[in-house]
């Protein structure tokens, strides 16, 4: 047998043996208890240079545990991304917290970045210099045990202009508000 012909067999038996043993991507999101919808979620596989489409959550997203549980799991997961809390329009003992807006892009990568997250107005899209979003986050208890988490992203692009610079609202795609979701529900639901 030739060199060549044995790596190929012993390759093909680790690529086997692999899918035989049951191995995971760690990709996937850990089970919540609730059936997946196949329709929102895809499957790891070759992607050829593009990003996987990770799962999408319901928003409002349903947690079964109290709104001063998820109070406190917000404002980690804020701090975590080194994002500050806006106290004017906060008030997290009623379920309302909002971020001051946090610049996600700037230069060359600004236009890429923003049309991924959302919809610029298409007049200005060639100007753009830099991006930002701020989150509103609302916490509702619907019921005993069964809370609410509604996440809303403003996202904002900076056009520059011959004489000044001016901030345009973009339509989010949902991309930031997902993100979100998911971080808080691995925080709360899976430990």
């Amino acid at each position: 047998m030739t060199k060549w012909f044995l790596i190929a067999i012993l390759a093909s038996l680790n690529l086997v043996g692999s899918r035989a043993w049951g191995q995971e991507s760690p990709r996937q999101p850990p089970p919540t208890g609730k059936p997946a919808d196949p329709s929102r979620t895809q499957s790891p596989g070759i992607t050829f240079g593009k990003r996987a489409k990770e799962e999408i959550l319901e928003n409002p997203y349903r947690f079964h545990t109290t709104p001063n549980i998820l109070v406190d799991a917000v404002k980690g997961i804020i701090h975590d991304q080194e994002i500050e809390i806006d106290p004017e329009p906060s008030r997290p003992r009623e379920g309302v917290i909002v971020t001051k807006p946090y610049v996600f892009a700037k230069g060359i990568t600004a236009v890429s970045e923003l049309q991924r997250v959302s919809n610029p107005p298409a007049e200005e899209a060639h100007n753009w210099d830099s991006a930002r979003y701020s989150l509103d986050i609302r916490i509702t208890l619907a019921e005993a045990n069964l809370t609410l988490v509604s996440v809303t992203a403003l996202i904002e692009g900076r056009a520059q202009g011959v004489s000044s610079s001016k901030w345009f609202k973009a339509e989010s795609k949902g991309v930031f508000e997902n993100d979100f979701l998911i971080a808080l529900r691995n925080k709360v639901e899976i430990k």
